[in-house]
């Protein structure tokens, strides 16, 4: 599966205000400063999602509708959640508790949402010693995992280790969060194509796309294999 339209749609700062699709949804989270925007934008293909210098610029639920093509040639619509960072974003009291709520109710009631990628940033989880360093991502990780939300866990910034580094740090993340990392870098391409076959498979009860499943479910078994 792999990406050849996307388009800005809205943002929302309130339940009633996200938009009501037939078709399937994933939301991208993660750490404040964890390069969300920037591997957001790797996946669509395109420029959309602001890159900020300012990490926790993001305080909004921004959405984007993205056509992806299926392994059989199919075209399939998906939209597409930027959610806000977590972690130290400089936001006040009252701010945060206003969007909590919403994000609670986002990611446990969303009818539409099929997968929630959960963005791991590699130079923090190269600290292998330091676990506390990625407790906000392992809360959530389990967090979602009560909800029956299916996950796919993504390293960013891969292009920041070194060979050597990478399988550890893949490990330790799986450790820590349950779910295999894809390793990603948006600078490089690096993991982009492997990020979407992946949630092709989380996808594939809602795409209906038998030839899809075959050809995706056959690329899997040959990644894991690995």
């Amino acid at each position: 599966m792999h990406i050849i339209q996307a388009e800005f749609l809205k943002s929302a700062t309130r339940a009633s205000e996200w938009p009501t699709v037939d078709f399937p949804e994933i939301a991208v989270c993660g750490r404040s400063n964890v390069g969300k925007s920037t591997l957001l934008n790797a996946m669509l293909g395109h420029k959309l999602a602001r890159v900020s210098r300012t990490p926790g610029r993001t305080r909004l639920i921004n959405f984007f509708v993205a056509t992806a093509v299926l392994p059989s040639g199919a075209r399939q619509k998906l939209l597409v959640s930027d959610l806000p960072g977590f972690g130290y974003a400089k936001i006040s009291r009252s701010e945060r508790a206003q969007w909590q709520p919403m994000m609670d109710e986002y990611l446990t009631a969303r009818e539409s949402l099929c997968a929630v990628v959960l963005l791991c940033d590699s130079r923090r989880a190269a600290e292998l010693s330091a676990v506390e360093q990625m407790l906000d991502e392992t809360e959530i990780a389990h967090y979602l995992r009560e909800h029956d939300r299916a996950v796919l866990s993504v390293l960013t910034k891969a292009d920041k280790l070194s060979k050597h580094e990478r399988k550890p740090v893949a490990l330790h993340v799986q450790r820590l969060l349950g779910y295999r990392p894809t390793i990603c870098s948006a600078q490089t391409g690096e993991g982009i194509a492997e990020l979407w076959t992946r949630l092709g498979l989380l996808l594939r009860p809602r795409l209906g796309d038998a030839s899809a499943a075959a050809s995706e479910n056959t690329g899997e078994a040959a990644q894991e294999a690995s």
